[in-house]
């Protein structure tokens, strides 16, 4: 089973960071605005960033990690470089 660690951004520029095993049903449930919980009440929110973790353990690691940076400029500076190193050019 794959494991997904995300990165999401709202409309007034609000990151989440999470980790599932179903990207599609986790930012529908973020997008539901009946649903109680933090996400939920921030308005819509959009896809950003996906690792794909090879196990539950490696995704928790990573998530930890993304939110260990505090801020949006550093987990912003993070998926810049991240997205740099895994190119293939253009």
């Amino acid at each position: 089973m794959e494991f997904v660690v995300y990165v999401l951004l709202n409309e007034k520029g609000w990151i989440y960071i999470g980790q599932t095993n179903n990207i599609d049903r986790r930012l529908a449930q973020h997008n539901d605005p009946n649903r109680s919980g933090w996400a939920s009440k921030r308005g819509l929110w959009k896809l950003i960033f996906q690792d794909v973790c090879n196990s539950r353990s490696e995704s928790m690691r990573k998530e930890r990690y993304l939110k260990s940076l505090k801020n949006n400029d550093r987990v912003a500076e993070y998926l810049a470089g991240w997205r740099s190193s895994t190119s293939q050019g253009s």
